[in-house]
């Protein structure tokens, strides 16, 4: 992973950690979704650092 551009890009940091919370999340309780879907469940913020964290609505 460290010979790749990608791996110290802010960008790319940023999907990885919202894939893992999303995995974290869904674990265990297995379901195909669409993003529509994913997107009606969660919301995506963003801190003053610009570090992206997703969260389940409600």
């Amino acid at each position: 992973m460290l010979r790749h551009e990608v791996y110290l890009a802010q960008q790319y940091r940023g999907y990885y950690y919202l894939s893992q919370k999303i995995e974290d999340d869904l674990y265990g309780d297995e379901q195909a979704l669409s993003w529509n879907e994913l997107l009606d469940d969660y919301q995506l913020y963003r801190d003053r650092k610009g570090n992206l964290s997703i969260k389940p609505k409600g």
